[in-house]
């Protein structure tokens, strides 16, 4: 085997580890999940593990990464998919639609990820910064598939509002994935609120 197929073959390995270890990281928490749970859902022996991670924290913090990168491509599926002539509203129901098949995974992973940067530095140093780049993700959709620029927005409330968008998004799916309610139509509201109606000025009666 050369060294470059070598190299590939290791690199594919490291992906399906990293990809089969969010369910199971979702489903029973780095605590609960063992080395043999991660092999098993990949396909693989105990050996793939230990040649290429130290730690069942190193996993999970690669399993962080990569969902947040398939939350943000999903966004952008969501607006690849909306009509052209779609309003604001529907492109951000795309949007929210998107992500909702991810939304179990996505709601579990979140809270293990607040518990275990709240342990160990070095997972904090990766929940943050893929909690930034959803943030910035989602107001870069968000300006691009509504055609709202956000001007009326501070840049550095920016993140302030997508972290409020986020959160509010997460505890609707919750509350869908516990009682079955809609998650989406609530959000899209707000959104509406937020970005779309014009606040009325002092002394100006809000418009009807």
């Amino acid at each position: 085997m050369t060294l470059q197929l070598a190299k590939r073959k290791r690199e594919n390995t490291v992906r399906i580890l990293i990809a089969a270890s969010a369910e199971v990281f979702a489903d029973k928490g780095v605590a609960g999940a063992t080395v043999d749970d991660l092999v098993v859902a990949a396909g693989f022996t105990r050996g793939a593990f230990y040649s290429n991670f130290s730690s069942k924290e190193e996993v999970f913090s690669a399993a962080l990464q990569k969902f947040t990168e398939d939350l943000v491509d999903a966004m952008q599926s969501g607006i690849e998919e909306s009509a052209p002539e779609s309003t604001p509203q529907d492109s951000v129901r795309s949007i929210l639609e998107s992500i909702r098949p991810l939304g179990r995974v996505w709601v579990l992973l979140e809270a293990e990820g607040v518990r275990q940067a709240l342990l160990d530095e070095q997972v904090k140093t990766v929940y943050l910064e893929s909690r930034d780049y959803l943030q910035r993700a989602l107001i870069s959709t968000l300006q691009e598939a509504t055609d709202t620029p956000l001007a009326d927005f501070p840049a550095d409330m920016l993140p302030h509002l997508a972290a409020m968008l986020l959160n509010a998004y997460s505890d609707a799916l919750i509350r869908e994935l516990l009682t079955g309610e809609d998650s989406t139509e609530r959000l899209v509201e707000l959104v509406d609120q937020i970005l779309f109606q014009e606040a009325p000025r002092p002394g100006q009666a809000p418009a009807d």
